[in-house]
């Protein structure tokens, strides 16, 4: 089974043992249900190895179903037998870097709004892909990078009367 990731390209791909690099090859892709999503056509990359390239929308189970043919038009079948993959498609890398972000890794926090007596009472968090683009976001005015954004969040915080902790919220921004 190949594992993916939601949102990012993944390379379907198809082998031939004996290195043949002028087949045709349609990769027909099928959801859960059965129903056919699309179809890509794979490329001969190197040693028999055909390649097409696709980027999952939804987290799921898929079937890839690959069809070996010897002309362009894709209606005569080679001697090579269909050949099937299951695929996996989740959002663990985002959640784990949604977790990264939320912890500050590569993060700004800014915005902030504080009560007289200096308690939090709002702020935004930002979290990036890497260092270079959360330190560049603190150069330039905060709303307009958005280079390598992964995600933001609004902290809300609220006191009770004697001025101790109430609520704390943090809530993802769309």
């Amino acid at each position: 089974m190949l594992r993916a990731t939601y949102k990012e390209a993944i390379p379907l791909k198809a082998f031939v043992s004996d290195g043949r690099s002028d087949l045709f090859v349609r990769v027909r892709l099928y959801d859960y249900a059965g129903l056919q999503i699309n179809d890509y056509l794979a490329y001969h990359q190197t040693e028999g190895i055909y390649c097409a390239s696709w980027t999952p929308q939804k987290e799921g189970y898929y079937t890839a179903l690959y069809d070996f043919y010897l002309d362009e038009d894709y209606t005569t079948p080679s001697i090579y037998e269909r050949v099937t993959e299951d695929i996996e498609v989740t959002s663990d890398k985002t959640n784990i870097a949604r977790m990264l972000g939320l912890h500050h890794e590569n993060s700004v926090l800014d915005q902030q709004t504080y009560s007289n007596r200096g308690r939090l009472l709002s702020a935004r968090l930002r979290a990036y892909n890497s260092r270079t683009h959360a330190d560049a976001a603190l150069a330039v005015t905060p709303d307009d990078y958005t280079t390598g954004l992964l995600f933001t969040w609004s902290i809300n915080a609220t006191y009770d009367t004697s001025d101790q902790p109430a609520t704390f919220t943090i809530g993802r921004e769309p």
